[in-house]
């Protein structure tokens, strides 16, 4: 996305922001395929991952 590479270099504000909303929609996907739980034990163990299929995949 060129467009928005170039914003982020015009303005500095603008990295934050997006970064942010990056962190906000991937809580929100964790939530949407149930794998709050399964991920926090991943981050914490370092062994595990999401083994949740997501809804309309099977």
């Amino acid at each position: 996305m060129p467009w928005l590479r170039n914003r982020m270099e015009e303005d500095p504000e603008v990295y934050p922001l997006y970064h942010n909303d990056f962190k906000l929609l991937n809580g929100k996907l964790l939530e949407h395929y149930d794998c709050t739980k399964e991920m926090r034990d991943a981050i914490s163990d370092e062994t595990g991952a999401c083994t949740q299929t997501p809804p309309g995949a099977d």
